[in-house]
């Protein structure tokens, strides 16, 4: 870690700043059977479509990298971006400690964040839709199991596609979780 606080921030495009740090944090990480990237893209394109804010699309392409990446913290996320990107992911980011009650640590914080929200949303419709496409009834029981909670938080969102797509996988996260 000592290394990369020596890095010289990145002072062009801060999305490119961003994906770049991600992409290199994440290279031996899978999402599944594909390289982590796969999500990371598809997190930060799922953003873009919905917001054109810069910051908002560097932090979607860094909302795992503290909670993924032991060498990466909060201080470098701002060096590397800007304290805006930092907070965000600050925000999305899970205390250490068994999933349920990070969840309930966390979610409060990101649902008070409309750009979070928005990050948050991307990435759940994201997981939702790769655990279908992989069938894959571990992580669909998982998310079914969270979803009557997590839909509670983003409410406001209704109506919103991402919002509104989440609703739609619930019925086959539910029935593929029953298999």
């Amino acid at each position: 870690m000592e290394l990369l606080r020596n890095i010289t921030p990145y002072y062009g495009d801060i999305i490119d700043s961003a994906r770049k740090l991600a992409i290199a944090e994440h290279a031996k990480h899978k999402h599944g059977d594909l390289p982590y990237s796969y999500h990371l893209v598809a997190v930060a394109g799922l953003v873009s479509c919905y917001s054109n804010d810069p910051e908002v699309i560097a932090a979607a392409w860094l909302h795992d990298i503290v909670e993924d990446c032991s060498d990466i913290d909060l201080e470098i996320v701002e060096r590397m971006t800007n304290k805006r990107v930092r907070d965000i992911v600050d925000r999305l980011t899970d205390p250490e400690g068994p999933r349920k009650l990070a969840k309930q640590i966390s979610m409060p914080r990101i649902a008070a964040c409309k750009s979070a929200s928005l990050i948050k949303l991307a990435d759940r419709y994201h997981n939702h839709s790769s655990t279908i496409l992989d069938e894959s009834t571990k992580y669909a029981l998982m998310y079914a199991n969270e979803f009557p909670e997590f839909v509670e938080y983003f409410t406001n969102w209704s109506g919103h596609p991402l919002f509104d797509g989440l609703l739609q996988q619930y019925r086959y996260l539910a029935e593929l979780a029953t298999r």
